[in-house]
């Protein structure tokens, strides 16, 4: 892999995993309160946050518009977690060939 591409990569990566997530968020909604879904609660607890903040002057969960939120708010995260975690990688690979060149 080009580290060039390591961000693109990790972005495309958090976007794919941000819409799985979503999907995973709908099945556990309507399962009933399990320790999945509380591990689920916890993993996603600063976009839930920020979505509970905008609850109050934002649709309806249970609507479609308000499922859009949701999505973007999930995917908008992960693909956030993904880009820091190519960026990171980038790094890493760039101190690895500075410190074969010396």
């Amino acid at each position: 892999m080009n580290r060039k591409h390591s961000v693109i990569i990790g972005a495309i990566a958090g976007l794919v995993i941000g819409a799985i997530m979503f999907d995973i968020g709908l099945w556990l909604r309507q399962a009933p309160e399990s320790f999945l879904r509380s591990l689920f609660l916890f993993a996603h607890a600063p976009v839930i946050g920020v979505l509970l903040h905008l609850r109050e002057s934002a649709y309806d969960w249970n609507t479609s518009a308000g499922l859009s939120q949701v999505m973007a708010a999930f995917l908008g995260y992960w693909t956030l977690l993904g880009t820091l975690a190519g960026l990171g990688w980038r790094t890493i690979l760039s101190r690895r060939h500075t410190s074969h060149v010396a």
